[in-house]
C-alpha cells in the first residue's frame, strides 16, 4: 500500500504522459523551472523567451511542425460573471492562439482558440474554460457558451470548454481559463513592453516533425537562437555582449510528460521515499517468508505423505506457490485500497496553499499494473524457497512419528538468516529515519530572522481593484493607515514579496562604477511600506526606516540588509552611500537592517535591498499585506477584512496565513 501510494504520486508528478496527441513528439525550450520576467540580455541557459523570438523560431525552424507559447506567470485572480454580483476566484493562463492546435487538444463544448484569436493586440477578449471549472461552477450547463466574465476592466467571452482530460501543460497547475496572448496588455498591464525583445517571460513548446531526433531539434533551435541574439545585439556589439552571446544557449528537453515546478522540488524526495518504502516492503516480505517457512515446516508430514503416495514434487511446488500467490494478490488488493487514501494524504502534504495541488493520484492502469507486478513478484520470490524446502522432505523419515527433527537445524538456520536480514534492514531504516528527524528538528529551530508567531500575511488580489498607477499607491497608504489604527495591531505594511515567494533580482553598481557585467553584483530586491520591518519584527541596526519624508518627488532612498552593505561597501560605513540599479536609478542608503531569510531556510542570505512603496518608483501594485498583532485571532482577521472593505469594497483577499 505504501509503495503504491508513493508510486501513484511519482507517476502523477514525473512519469505520466500529457493527455494530448502524440505527447512523445513534444519538446520544451529550457527546463520550465523559471517563471517571471527576465529583462536582461541572455547570457546562460535560458528558460524564458520573448514574444519576438517566439515568432522568429516559429517561422524559421526546420525541425518543428509548430511552436506554441505559454506565459510563465499564471494569474490567481477574482472574476465577476455577467449577471452575478459576487467575485469568484479563478486561475488564468495566457497562451498563443495555436496552443491547442499544436497540442492536438480539442473542445468538449464550443471551440478552442484559433490563429485569428491571437493576431491583433487587444482585439479578441475570448476565453476557453477548463472542464473541471465547468463541472464545478456551472454543473455542465450547455448555455455557458457566449457568457462573459469581467477581469481587470475587460469583459471576456467564453467560446469553448476544453477536453475533459486536459489540465494544461504544467503538471500541478490546472488553469480555469486560457486567454489569448494578444490580450497580455489588458491582463498584465504592469508588464512593461511585452513586445520588447528583452522582455522574456514565455515558455516555448514545440512539436517535432516525424523522424527528427532531440539532438537535431537542439542544434536547429540553438542556431536560430544565436542568429536572433546577433540581430538584437546590433551591428557593433560590445565585448560584453559578445561574451554574453557565447555563453547563451537554449536547451531543448523532452516534454512528453509536461513540465513542472513540483517535479523540480519533489522528484528527489519521491525517489528517496520510493527506495525507503521499497525497503519496508522487503522487510515485510522477509517476515512473510519466515512465516511461510514455519508454515511449511508444520506441513512437512502432510507433504511427506503426499510424496509417499506418489504425488509429483513439481505439482506440490506449484500448489504451494499458487497458495502464496493468492495471499500476495489479496495483500496487493488491500494495498491498493490503502493507497487510495494514503496518496491523498501525500498530496495534502506537498500542497502549500489553501487548495490541494490539482493532481490526479487515483490508481490508474500503470499504477495497478505496478501493484500487480510487485504483488506477484513478492509472492514468487518469497514463496518459492519455502515451497522447495517443504517438498524436499525425506518422506521415509518425516512420515514416522517423532522422526521429523533431522532437517530442523537447516530450516532454523534459514530462518535465522531471514531474521538477521530483517533486523539489518530495519536498523538501516531507523538510522535513516533518525537522520531525517534530526534534519527536521534543525530546520524547525532555524530562525528565519523575522517574527513569525504574531504576524499575519494576507494575499491581496490587486486586480479586483480598479485603481492603477499613483492611485494604487494612494489606496495602499490609506488601507495601511486604517489597519494600523485597529486595536491589537502593532504594525501593517504592504509589500511586493515575502518569504518563499520568489525574487526580484537586479544588477547593482556602486555609484560612479561603469555599468558592466564585470562590475555588477546581483542582489534581491523588494518594494515595501513604511512599517514593513516593524511588521516582521526585523531590527534596524543603523540609520532610519522609511518615513513620511520619502515621497515621489524626494530623492530615491533604500534600506539594505547587512550582507548587502558588506558586499557592496566592504569595510566602509554604508549610510549615505549611493548605488545604482539597472534602470539607472540612484538610491541613497538610509538604513541597515539585520539579515533574514528571504527564500529558503537552507539557503544563506545573499543580500537584499528595499525601496519604498510610497516613493512610487514602481507602481505595478501590491500582493502581500503583513500585519503584526498582539495576539492574532479570527476576530483580528475579521477586523482587518472589514477595514479593507470599508476603504475599498471590491478588494478581494485570496488567502490569510
Amino acid at each position: 500500500g505504501a509503495n503504491t501510494a508513493i508510486f501513484s504520486l511519482m507517476d502523477a508528478v514525473m512519469l505520466r504522459m500529457l493527455p494530448v496527441k502524440h505527447p512523445e513528439q513534444l519538446v520544451l525550450f529550457g527546463t520550465g523551472h523559471a517563471s517571471g520576467v527576465n529583462d536582461g540580455f541572455p547570457n546562460g541557459q535560458e528558460d524564458l523567451f520573448s514574444q519576438p523570438f517566439f515568432q522568429v523560431v516559429r517561422s524559421k525552424n526546420r525541425v518543428y511542425t509548430d511552436v506554441a507559447a505559454v506565459e510563465s506567470m499564471g494569474l490567481d485572480e477574482h472574476i465577476r460573471f455577467a449577471g452575478h454580483g459576487q467575485l469568484q476566484p479563478a486561475k488564468l493562463r495566457l497562451v498563443s492562439g495555436n496552443y491547442f492546435s499544436m497540442l492536438g487538444v480539442g473542445a468538449r463544448l464550443g471551440r478552442v482558440f484559433s490563429e485569428r484569436d491571437d493576431q491583433k493586440a487587444g482585439a479578441n477578449a475570448v476565453a476557453v474554460m477548463s472542464s473541471r471549472y465547468w463541472e464545478r461552477q456551472f454543473a455542465e450547463r450547455q448555455n455557458v457558451l457566449g457568457s462573459t466574465f469581467a477581469f481587470n476592466g475587460v469583459a471576456f467571452t467564453i467560446v469553448g470548454v476544453a477536453a475533459p482530460e486536459f489540465f494544461g501543460t504544467e503538471v500541478g497547475e490546472a488553469p480555469d481559463f486560457w486567454i489569448p496572448l494578444s490580450m497580455q496588455a489588458q491582463v498584465q498591464p504592469w508588464l512593461d513592453k511585452p513586445q520588447d525583445p528583452l522582455t522574456q517571460s514565455l515558455w516555448l513548446m514545440a512539436r517535432k516533425k516525424p523522424g527528427i531526433t532531440l539532438a537535431q531539434a537542439q542544434a536547429n533551435s540553438n542556431l536560430i537562437f544565436h542568429q536572433w541574439l546577433r540581430a538584437i545585439a546590433g551591428s557593433s556589439p560590445s565585448a560584453e555582449r559578445l561574451q554574453d552571446m557565447r555563453k547563451a544557449y537554449a536547451e531543448v528537453m523532452d516534454a512528453s510528460a509536461g513540465f513542472s515546478q513540483l517535479r523540480r522540488r519533489f522528484s528527489r524526495s519521491l525517489q528517496i521515499l520510493m527506495v525507503l518504502v521499497g525497503i519496508v516492503l522487503l522487510i515485510a516480505c522477509v517476515n512473510v517468508a519466515n512465516l511461510l517457512l514455519a508454515r511449511a515446516t508444520g506441513r512437512s508430514r502432510e507433504i511427506a505423505v503426499r510424496l509417499a503416495l506418489g504425488a509429483q514434487r513439481r505439482r506440490l511446488v506449484f500448489q504451494l506457490i499458487s497458495e502464496n500467490l493468492v495471499l500476495a494478490l489479496i495483500g496487493g488488493t488491500l494495498g491498493v485500497l490503502f493507497a487510495v487514501l494514503a496518496s491523498r494524504v501525500l498530496l495534502a502534504l506537498i500542497s502549500t496553499g489553501p487548495e490541494t495541488v490539482p493532481l490526479n493520484v487515483n490508481p490508474n492502469g500503470t499504477v495497478l499494473l505496478f501493484t500487480l507486478g510487485v504483488s506477484l513478484a513478492t509472492g514468487l520470490l518469497f514463496g518459492i524457497v519455502p515451497a522447495l524446502r517443504a517438498t524436499s522432505t525425506d518422506e521415509s523419515i518425516s512420515v514416522q512419528e517423532g522422526k521429523g527433527l533431522a532437517r530442523s537445524n537447516s530450516k532454523s538456520r534459514l530462518g535465522q538468516i531471514l531474521i538477521s536480514a530483517q533486523v539489518g534492514l530495519a536498523l538501516f531504516l531507523m538510522i535513516g529515519a533518525g537522520l531525517f528527524i534530526r534534519t527536521l528538528q534543525k530546520l524547525e529551530h532555524t530562525s528565519p530572522g523575522f517574527e513569525q508567531d504574531r504576524t499575519l500575511l494576507l494575499q491581496i488580489d490587486q486586480d479586483s481593484s480598479a485603481a492603477k498607477g499613483p492611485g494604487l499607491v494612494n489606496l495602499c497608504q490609506r488601507i495601511e493607515k486604517r489597519i494600523q489604527m485597529l486595536p491589537g495591531v502593532q504594525a501593517a505594511s504592504f509589500s511586493m514579496l515575502n518569504f518563499g515567494e520568489g525574487h526580484w533580482i537586479s544588477h547593482v553598481w556602486r555609484q560612479g562604477a561603469p555599468h558592466s557585467e564585470a562590475t555588477a553584483i546581483s542582489f534581491a530586491g523588494n518594494r515595501v511600506g513604511e512599517q514593513y520591518f516593524g511588521a516582521l519584527g526585523i531590527p534596524l541596526l543603523a540609520g532610519r526606516n522609511f518615513g513620511a519624508q520619502d515621497i515621489p518627488k524626494s530623492p530615491g532612498v533604500a534600506v539594505v540588509d547587512e550582507t548587502f552593505a558588506r558586499k557592496l561597501f566592504p569595510g566602509v560605513f554604508p549610510l549615505g552611500r549611493h548605488f545604482e540599479l539597472e534602470d539607472g536609478a540612484s538610491l541613497e542608503i538610509i538604513g541597515v537592517v539585520k539579515d533574514f531569510r528571504h527564500e529558503d531556510l537552507r539557503e544563506p542570505d545573499e543580500g537584499m535591498f528595499f525601496i519604498s512603496n510610497d516613493q512610487g518608483r514602481i507602481v505595478d501594485g501590491f500582493n502581500d499585506l503583513v500585519v503584526r498583532c498582539q495576539r492574532p485571532s479570527q476576530s483580528t482577521i475579521g477586523d482587518i477584512r472589514e477595514a479593507i472593505r470599508q476603504e475599498y469594497s471590491n478588494l478581494e483577499i485570496s488567502d490569510v496565513m
